[in-house]
């Protein structure tokens, strides 16, 4: 597994349940916020990345943080 070379911030599908739910979750992740700022995001949609778990993904690539947001 690797991750595509970008200056974005992975946001990475783990979860491939629900394309609905994942609409929603980059839409509210790609909006703006109220003073204008938008996250430079690098969106990975790929089933390679189903049901991995952040200890796995981090060897991968250390620019990965440490925190995590699981929805």
């Amino acid at each position: 597994m690797k991750f595509p070379k970008s200056h974005g911030t992975p946001l990475i599908r783990t979860d491939f349940a629900s394309d609905k739910a994942w609409a929603r979750v980059v839409e509210a992740a790609s909006a703006a916020s109220p003073e204008g700022f938008r996250a430079n995001l690098h969106i990975l949609d790929d089933r390679c990345f189903d049901n991995v778990d952040t200890a796995t993904l981090r060897p991968v690539d250390r620019r990965l943080p440490e925190a995590r947001f699981d929805v």
